[in-house]
Formats: structure tokens, C-alpha cells, sequence
């Protein structure tokens, strides 16, 4: 167990994404004359803890079900490897996806006391992504998995960050 198998369970190089959602959150809430760096910088951290948490989450999830063990990795699916490969303890990075969620809510909870009431929806059906999309809602079908990768990956965190940064709903941000 070294230090770098830690680094790469958290899946690294898919952590690009927080910062293009961000970018696109503020983009577009500058647009329409909305800017704050401090909640951007608040924002992107907070979802990159999330981002983190559903990496090792997804891969602890994958690894108990074993079907990590049988599946050809690309660049892009498959994992990492890490537990599969014995290089860190499952509980280890069990831990890790609960403590990067947990270290995410005090963000989240003070963007709700200064935004209030608004952001809470996406929050919370955010949470039940994060949390249970790998352990339960990926094995529902219907396509609720699609459905969830595109909300979680994409429109939740995008919408989010542009109602934090600004004062509210935008169709361009829904969109």
C-alpha cells in the first residue's frame, strides 16, 4: 500500500470534469452578469469531493459484486484496478468515498443557508446519486442508469453551480 494507489483509486483523471462543469456554471451565470469567485472556488471544491466519492464508491460498489473481476479495462470503463488487484484494502476505499461525500456537506449545507431553499432539490437528489447509484439504481434499468450518469455528471452540478453563483434558475443552465 503506498500513497499513490490512493491517488489513482480516486480515479484522477476523470477529475477534469468538475472543473469543465464549473466553467460552463460560470460561464453562463457571468454571462447574465452574475459573478463570485469565492462561491466558484467553494463550488468546485465541493464538487470535486463528490466527483471522489462517486469514483471509489462506484468502484467499491463494482469490486463487491465482483464484476470488476471480469472486465476488460479501457482508458475510460472498467475501473481502475486498485481493489481488484489487492492494492488497497475495499474497506479502505469504502472509507474514502464516505469520507469525501461527508467532507462535501458542510459546503453544501452553507451554500443552502446563504442561497436557501432552492438549491436543496438539487442537493439532495444529488446525494441519492452519489450514494446509491452503483449499489441500487444502476440495477434497476429502464435506462435509469443513463439517465442518472447524465444528471449527476452533468446537468445537477451544472444547474447548481450556476444558481449558487447567481440568483436563480436559468433555462440555459437547465439546459
Amino acid at each position: 500500500m503506498n500513497i499513490k494507489d490512493y491517488f489513482l483509486e480516486i480515479r484522477p483523471n476523470f477529475l477534469v470534469l468538475p472543473f469543465v462543469l464549473i466553467f460552463l456554471s460560470t460561464a453562463m451565470a457571468w454571462h447574465y452578469g452574475y459573478s463570485n469567485i469565492g462561491f466558484t472556488l467553494l463550488t468546485l471544491i465541493g464538487l470535486i469531493l463528490l466527483h471522489i466519492s462517486t469514483n471509489v464508491l462506484n468502484e467499491y460498489g463494482d469490486y463487491k459484486t465482483g464484476i470488476d473481476f471480469n472486465t476488460d479495462r479501457t482508458p475510460f470503463s472498467g475501473g481502475s484496478g486498485i481493489l481488484v488487484s489487492g492494492k488497497i484494502p475495499p474497506k479502505h476505499a469504502l472509507w474514502m468515498g464516505i469520507i469525501s461525500f461527508i467532507l462535501a456537506v458542510p459546503i453544501g449545507a452553507y451554500f443552502i443557508f446563504i442561497k436557501g431553499l432552492l438549491i436543496l432539490p438539487i442537493f439532495i437528489l444529488g446525494s441519492v446519486l452519489v450514494l446509491f447509484y452503483t449499489s441500487h439504481i444502476a440495477k434497476l434499468g429502464f435506462g435509469l442508469s443513463e439517465i442518472s450518469a447524465g444528471l449527476g455528471l452533468g446537468t445537477l452540478p451544472v444547474l447548481g453551480a450556476y444558481i449558487i453563483i447567481s440568483e436563480g434558475y436559468n433555462l440555459s443552465a437547465v439546459y
